[in-house]
């Protein structure tokens, strides 16, 4: 049976009930490692052990305008609902490398975690695509999360990867991904400054990394993991130029993912015996009002 409390366990339960820990990792990426940085020889390691083919082709990424600002936001929001410091672990910029994230994914959220807690990784920044020679989407690719030194050759952190992971996560724990990255599932209204989105160009380089089938993807295995996304798989995602609800995000009007801004409101308006069903509704709502055909998209609920 699909988990349908999983975000209602995170972020919904009184501080006040049995404890339990709740540990967090939080991701924030508004600017990329340069251009011309010097490449570096990527090899693969033990938590993602696929090689790749064919020539890196070094690209400049985009600096994004709200990744932090979002981070930031979570982070306040996850401290008043029983989260403790010291439970919460962020990597920002440069120190958001591939091997970083991945190594504080396993060792925090997973290793650490006994039957009872509950772990949240959090991620916005820049999402991209590379080919995949056995890519179970309909265009050919896998979606990555796109980490600070992928200018310099690291490549981005693929669905797959990713999902070999939280096969790891220890039985009765529970794991909720957030992701606001473009391709992630896998600007305010009116007269505004053109709209950045969270998107990457695709990585020239292929891999060939055919789903295994005794792994179950995140939603279906026997300890599912909820997975919710700013948007489907072939969509982008959009930033707020502006915010106007500081009480909602710690910050004077910074800009923000339109999903994680539509996610804060909806979890604040979120009664305490309320679904992650429903709150994921209800952030769609929000994201709608705005007038985008940005479409989240959540699996592990049933």
């Amino acid at each position: 049976m699909l988990r349908i409390w999983s975000l209602l366990s995170i972020f919904l339960l009184s501080a006040s009930l049995p404890a339990q820990t709740r540990r967090a990792l939080l991701v924030g990426i508004d600017q990329y490692a340069a251009a011309d940085a010097a490449p570096a020889a990527w090899k693969p390691t033990a938590l993602r052990p696929v090689p790749l083919t064919g020539a890196f082709k070094q690209v400049t990424w985009p600096k994004l305008r709200g990744a932090v600002s979002d981070m930031k936001s979570m982070h306040r929001m996850l401290l008043t609902r029983g989260f403790k410091e010291q439970d919460i672990v962020e990597l920002v910029n440069e120190k958001a490398t591939g091997d970083a994230i991945l190594i504080a994914l396993k060792s925090h959220l997973i290793d650490k975690a006994k039957a009872g807690d509950s772990s949240l990784f959090y991620f916005a920044g820049h999402g991209a695509r590379i080919r995949n020679l056995h890519s179970t989407l309909p265009d050919g690719f896998d979606v990555a999360l796109v980490p600070y030194d992928a200018p310099t050759g690291v490549p981005g952190l693929r669905n797959k990867e990713l999902a070999r992971i939280y096969q790891q996560v220890p039985k009765g724990v529970s794991l909720t991904v957030i992701q606001d990255n473009c391709y992630a599932g896998g600007g305010a209204s009116g007269l505004a400054p053109p709209l950045v989105t969270r998107e990457g160009p695709d990585d020239s380089r292929i891999v060939d990394d055919p789903w295994d089938p005794k792994m179950k993807p995140p939603d279906q295995q026997e300890n599912p993991v909820l997975v919710i996304a700013a948007s489907q798989s072939d969509q982008k995602s959009e930033e707020l130029d502006v915010t106007d609800q500081p009480d909602l995000t710690g910050d004077a009007g910074l800009p923000h993912g339109r999903f994680t801004f539509a996610l804060l409101e909806a979890i604040r308006d979120s009664l305490p015996n309320e679904s992650a069903a429903i709150v994921f509704q209800r952030t769609r709502n929000y994201m709608h009002s705005g007038n985008t055909a940005q479409e989240p998209s959540m699996l592990g609920v049933g």
